[in-house]
């Protein structure tokens, strides 16, 4: 490309000829919509301004409930020692059934698949008590608790299945 330049905005091209600086832009509606379209990729749909003002209130909500967050801290701590007993009894060679359908496939038993699995479902466990905070909506409650267990599918063990 001698001297153009091309980039492509949804369905409206943007040709910038540096020679003659003639430039065809996007309509301003084109160019909201082509970035509502790639903010709508990470945030799987829902509005990305809900999502943060759901998160808001649950921070606002928890960080005035001291209670509470003396509560989460034990639940973190009681999670942390049950998952270190699970290691303990894993290493001595004591299996444990699977309940969990997610974590059926043999791999997840073996390291470092096991200790991803029972740090996911610790943290899964936690961040499922962390969202019920007094004085927030239902709806607000379930947003946040949407966001709890996504992207972590990213570090399963690859079965060939």
């Amino acid at each position: 490309m001698h001297n153009c330049c091309y980039a492509k905005y949804k369905d409206a091209l943007v040709m910038t000829h540096f020679a003659s600086r003639q430039t065809f832009m996007p309509s301003a509606r084109e160019v909201d919509d082509a970035v509502h379209e790639r903010l709508s990729q990470f945030t799987m749909g829902l509005s990305p301004i809900s999502l943060a003002l759901a998160c808001a209130d649950w921070a606002m909500h928890l960080a005035t409930s001291p209670g509470r967050q003396m509560e989460l801290a034990e639940r973190a701590m009681q999670l942390i020692q049950d998952e270190l007993q699970a290691s303990a009894r894993r290493t001595a060679g004591v299996a444990e059934e699977e309940k969990d359908a997610r974590f059926s496939d043999p791999a997840w038993s073996q390291w470092p698949y096991s200790m991803l699995k029972d740090s996911f479902k610790a943290g899964d466990t936690w961040w499922k008590d962390a969202t019920q905070v007094d004085g927030m909506s239902e709806h607000r409650q379930q947003m946040v608790s949407f966001l709890r267990g996504s992207g972590w599918m990213r570090c399963r063990p690859r079965t060939g299945r």
